[in-house]
């Protein structure tokens, strides 16, 4: 699973590239020309860098989640034949 630690590592090895990501979605929101968006190619490349760590966050949290949602699948799940609630038919 995933600690604090972790996640304060990955945090801090991509700061530069998230804030690259979010000032290119700043400025196409302010409707600025396609040349503008980025600051140059270094700029292009850290947009790219920024927008590859969305993606593993997004796989992280996706992969927390089911890790939880199968944790506590047993919890929440419908009576069944094993369940000494279950009503025979």
């Amino acid at each position: 699973m995933i600690g604090t630690d972790d996640i304060e590592a990955f945090a801090a090895d991509n700061e530069d590239a998230l804030k690259a990501a979010r000032e290119y979605a700043r400025r196409s929101d302010k409707g600025l020309p396609a040349d503008r968006l980025s600051d140059g190619v270094t700029g292009a490349h850290m947009v790219a860098q920024g927008i590859k760590a969305q993606a593993q966050m997004i796989d992280m949290l996706a992969g927390a989640f089911l890790a939880l949602w199968n944790e506590k699948a047993g919890a929440t799940r419908l009576h069944s034949q094993d369940s000494k609630y279950h009503e025979a038919e």
